[in-house]
């Protein structure tokens, strides 16, 4: 229930990363109305920047869901946000709240996935796009992490850090320091520039979403076979895969999920220990928020 003791009109998910936000607009009962999406909510890169995104998203949802604006006391939203590992943020986050009266759960993105990839039940979930994280929920009900420090000091194997390798290389080819050729030599010019000014103009205002945007490049020139390329991906596949060894410890080894934009990229190029536990993820993270906000709602009508 909510704190005025009504349930709430309409539950919230929102799944928010650094290259964009997907809110889902659900009736008490989970039943989705309306989907919308806005650009990215990562509280890395800051709170007034989250709570923007997230709100133009949650009205394209209302919107698709038929519905106006919410009065207040109406929702209960569970975020489930790049970033929200940091207990500053998600106090920062909830502080700076818009919605007046409404309820909020915040997990990480992460958290959320695990939750939606096997519904609540336990397996390993891992989330591959700008960034990379980790979760494994064990039989016993612990919960471990590994991965998720966030571009440029970790996330490795997400496309953030694919694009950086990229670029790494393709300036130690500019410097001479680097002589193989790579079909990446050719397209990477075509979103930095061609002149030293253009890189270094380029250079100061990339972030992760930036460096993320490269990742596709290397991905269609290892399509091509392209060594370069390819090198970077299998050191990806690699990274992922000890960051699923360092979560999962059990004997038998636990399912493993492969969720986000890269899955199909990394699922064919890990090892084939790993490749035989890979099942499909029966949700996302929006259905993990989802699950999480009907959770708390039969517990809260428990307990009343």
């Amino acid at each position: 229930m909510a704190r005025d003791g009504h349930c709430p009109q309409f539950l919230v998910a929102v799944d928010g990363g650094a290259t964009g936000t997907r809110v889902r607009v659900c009736d008490a009962g989970g039943r989705p109305l309306g989907e919308g999406r806005a650009g990215p909510s990562s509280l890395t890169l800051g709170v007034p920047a989250a709570w923007e995104s997230v709100l133009a998203a949650m009205r394209a949802a209302f919107a698709a869901a038929g519905a106006g604006a919410p009065e207040e006391g109406a929702i209960r939203l569970a975020a489930g946000l790049a970033g929200a590992l940091c207990a500053e943020n998600r106090a920062a986050f909830r502080e700076h709240s818009p919605l007046s009266g409404a309820e909020l759960t915040i997990v990480t993105d992460g958290y959320a996935s695990l939750i939606g990839a096997f519904a609540g039940a336990p397996g390993v979930a891992v989330a591959v796009g700008t960034g990379v994280t980790a979760y494994a929920l064990h039989p016993g009900g612990e919960v471990v992490q590994a991965s998720g420090w966030g571009f440029p000091v970790g996330d490795e194997g997400g496309g953030a850090w694919i694009g950086h390798r990229a670029l790494q290389a393709y300036l130690k080819w500019r410097d001479g320091r680097r002589t193989a050729p790579s079909r990446l030599f050719e397209t990477l010019p075509e979103r930095l520039g061609a002149s030293l000014g253009d890189i270094q103009a380029w250079l100061r205002k990339a972030r992760s979403t930036e460096y993320a945007a490269l990742a596709p490049l290397v991905v269609a020139a290892a399509a091509d076979r392209d060594a370069l390329a390819e090198e970077i991906l299998r050191e990806g596949a690699a990274e992922i895969a000890e960051t699923i060894d360092a979560i999962d410890v059990s004997t038998a080894g636990l399912p493993i999920a492969l969720l986000g934009g890269l899955a199909e990229v990394f699922g064919p190029r890990l090892p084939e220990r790993h490749r035989a536990r890979l099942v499909a993820p029966r949700g996302n993270a929006l259905d993990g928020l989802v699950r999480l906000l009907l959770d708390r709602s039969m517990r809260s009508g428990g307990a009343s």
